[in-house]
């Protein structure tokens, strides 16, 4: 028996096309049933295909070596299957050309991708936004959560990504996401933290920096208004930097706080600073700021 010596990022010729018309693929791996293979079919570029997020464009500089029979080719991760070893012509003769492992590795991630949008799309109708919500909004049975999570499949996609290369903490995404905040806010930075208990910290600190003027830094004794019933981190940030909270009812419909209260709040000299709950996103309906 021939020793079958081809493996992930090898391009082939197929016996018998599994694809029509295409008899080049590229082997993404070994499938987990011994002798067979996972390929997925390599065409030329065509006007169909060129804008199809599925077919990814193979150039010169995404070789390593070799080169293939069509002038400009696209892999299809669209037309994925498995076939056996003995599908590919003489395997004990070198591949057509290889793929550099970089472009292996975003092929093979773009292949992952299609699956999970699939899935998202399924499974994840409810959290979509409502411009591009799936399921219809009927009024008196679609249940309208007071919060919850709100993505769409290309969210899901960048999380599986991300996992995919293992970055666990901030990583590439995390950086993207803060210089297209900073510039959709028109600020020179963002700083991108884990949780919103993190941000009320470094928000409520940086109001403490030594580069503010004494008038406006907030500093130990100061008193800073917020509103009674909240989440505990909104309150542990003042204390943490020596601040004294100084409460005011919430407003029992919206759950935010009594905005009418803030200016008896306010004593001249001693606040710096107002740190509101927006409670379940719902904003207030006026300025709060004395």
């Amino acid at each position: 028996m021939t020793a079958f010596h081809h493996s992930a990022g090898d391009f082939v010729l197929l016996k018998q096309p599994a694809f029509h018309p295409a008899s080049v693929a590229l082997i993404l791996g070994e499938s987990e049933d011994p002798g067979f293979l996972i390929v997925a079919p390599v065409v030329s570029l065509t006007e169909d295909n060129k804008s199809s997020r599925n077919a990814v464009p193979v150039n010169a500089s995404d070789l390593a070596h070799g080169a293939l029979p069509m002038e400009s080719a696209v892999i299809r991760v669209d037309h994925v299957a498995t076939v056996p070893e003995s599908a590919c012509e003489d395997p004990s003769q070198p591949c057509l050309a290889r793929l550099t492992e970089s472009s292996l590795r975003a092929t093979i991630k773009r292949w992952n991708a299609l699956s999970v949008r699939v899935f998202s799309r399924q499974f994840h109708a409810a959290q979509m936004p409502a411009e591009s919500a799936l399921m219809p909004f009927v009024p008196g049975k679609t249940t309208v959560p007071y919060a919850g999570r709100v993505f769409d499949a290309e969210e899901v996609e960048a999380a599986v990504g991300s996992t995919l290369d293992f970055w666990l903490t901030l990583g590439p995404e995390g950086e993207a996401f803060e210089k297209e905040l900073a510039a959709l806010l028109g600020v020179k930075h963002s700083l991108l933290v884990n949780s919103g208990s993190s941000a009320n910290l470094v928000a409520l600190s940086a109001l403490t920096s030594h580069k503010l003027p004494p008038h406006k830094r907030i500093q130990p004794g100061d008193e800073v208004i917020t509103c009674a019933a909240g989440f505990p981190t909104t309150v542990a940030p003042i204390l943490q930097n020596g601040a004294i909270p100084v409460f005011v009812d919430n407003n029992p419909v919206t759950a935010n706080a009594l905005v009418d209260q803030f200016e008896a709040a306010f004593v001249d000299g001693k606040t710096k600073a107002v740190m509101p709950v927006r409670s379940t996103a719902s904003a207030t309906s006026r300025s709060f700021m004395p």
